[in-house]
């Protein structure tokens, strides 16, 4: 019987630890796989979005090339031909090349000429002031036969901005000049590039992100982390602008962790059929456990149950089946003793000490700091002249006792106790409540702070001193 037992809380023990560390651990290795099945992915759709931006820029910097290195535009910062402008300057021509600004300066970097189109409506519009200025700021850094490419904000809007110094076709005369063109990174764009992530791509400016996560991108071109919740996962691109240090341009990437999210719930399919049979294993465990033991430790409850600790003797447990389960009732028999000992010796203690008090005629009280009650032994009570076979009183019961002249003492002691911890010792008079005769009372006190460090209550002795102060007086 004894063995079946402890066979039976093993294979309790097992079960309930194959559950939990079993169940943990298959979660926490394969919630790792998946994220970093999730940190593939987006690595994938964050190289996507640079390839995709890369053709554009490609793109826009052919553009540039090809406008740049023409003879009619060298020809065109030198003599500003009207001809020039008709022929090319026109919605067609900026609808063909899928440009929403050109502007050309001189080699003075002087503007001559802008233009502004509306893609979306094929009008001409005017280029705000920010946006040139911050143009201008790029092209003043432009070196010689260089070309740039560059994605630049301006008024909460993002700019590809393609930029090339201008010479002849044949590049055999000195450049003249430079030609940038810009393309608005419009909705209809963002979204081009969303469809090869699944995900939310926004442009962003280094004021608009965590300093930390700017330091981290100093080190890398990107990096990527997942919210709290694990259901999305964000991808923060740093885009250099070539001619401007200063100037870089965030590319965020939001995404929806789908492969996490469907994982997940695999996850928790299997760990439930895991767990469905270990419970198997643990119901037949607590059948077992019944039979053999809950119902004998059951009959042994209810036998103490009906023991009065509280009363002069304590029955003891019988003992009359020879099993483990006697062991046990013998072990509690022998603490049984021992408790109607110490239960002698308390009453002996008890007795003693309001012996003692009743003659030195001092009393202990405790004061809870929340209801506001006290807790007095029976020689306080008798100090204060109070009639009360429980020893609870409210705390207003004592202080009408004391003569209103000692009152505000008391009161501020009791406050710089609670306050400060600091001493509270005090001497007043009271009118005894049983025969309002007026007695002097010295009282001493501790504050007892709780597991959070605040005030809970008060410990405290009263000392009957009137026949030392009379003799004081004499």
């Amino acid at each position: 019987m004894k063995i079946s037992h402890k066979v039976i809380a093993i294979i309790l023990f097992i079960s309930l630890t194959l559950i939990i560390i079993g169940n943990w651990l298959f979660g926490i290795s394969i919630k790792e796989y998946l994220i970093d099945q999730e940190y593939m992915q987006i690595k994938n759709n964050v190289d996507n979005v640079l390839n995709s931006l890369l053709q554009k820029e490609d793109k826009y910097l052919s553009v540039v090339n090809d406008w740049a290195h023409w003879d009619d535009t060298y020809d065109y910062i030198n003599t500003k031909s009207d001809e020039y402008v008709e022929s090319n300057l026109n919605a067609p021509s900026l609808k063909v090349l899928d440009v929403n600004l050109m502007i050309f300066y001189n080699k003075d970097n002087v503007i001559i000429d802008k233009v502004g189109f509306d893609l979306e409506n094929q009008k001409f519009t005017e280029l705000s002031t920010n946006l040139i200025a911050g143009i201008n700021e790029n092209v003043k850094n432009l070196k010689p036969a260089q070309d740039s490419i560059f994605i630049l904000n301006s008024d909460n809007k993002f700019y590809i901005i393609a930029a090339s110094k201008t010479t002849d076709s044949l590049q055999e005369n000195v450049e003249n000049g430079t030609l940038v063109v810009g393309r608005l990174i419009d909705e209809a764009t963002i979204a081009a590039l969303e469809k090869t992530t699944n995900g939310k791509i926004s442009f962003l400016n280094v004021a608009d992100i965590d300093t930390n996560i700017f330091e981290n991108l100093q080190n890398s071109s990107y990096i990527y982390k997942t919210n709290d919740k694990k259901d999305t996962i964000t991808a923060y691109i740093l885009k250099l602008n070539p001619t401007n240090e200063k100037a870089p341009i965030i590319i965020n990437l939001v995404k929806p962790m789908n492969i996490f999210k469907q994982g997940l719930l695999h996850i928790h399919l299997l760990q439930a059929l895991y767990s469905l049979l270990i419970l198997i294993l643990i119901i037949f465990t607590f059948i077992s456990l019944r039979i053999y033991i809950s119902i004998p430790i059951f009959k042994i409850t209810k036998y103490l149950n009906n023991i009065d600790l509280a009363g002069k003797g304590l029955d003891k447990l019988p003992t009359a089946v020879k099993n483990e389960f006697s062991i046990i009732s013998r072990a509690i028999n022998n603490m049984l003793s021992k408790i109607n000992l110490q239960h002698d010796e308390l009453r002996k203690s008890e007795e003693r000490l309001r012996l003692a008090q009743s003659i030195a005629h001092v009393g202990n009280w405790e004061l809870d700091l929340q209801s506001k009650i006290i807790f007095a032994s029976d020689e306080a009570l008798n100090i204060y002249g109070i009639e009360n076979s429980t020893g609870i009183l409210p705390l207003n019961v004592v202080q009408n006792l004391v003569l209103p002249e000692y009152r505000p003492q008391l009161d501020d002691a009791l406050k710089k106790l609670i306050a400060t911890n600091s001493i509270y010792e005090v001497e007043f008079k009271i009118s005894r409540a049983s025969d309002m005769i007026e007695r002097y009372i010295y009282s001493r006190a501790k504050l007892v702070l709780g597991e959070n460090g605040n005030p809970v209550k008060v410990l405290g002795i009263i000392h009957d001193i009137t026949e030392r102060k009379e003799y004081e007086k004499k």
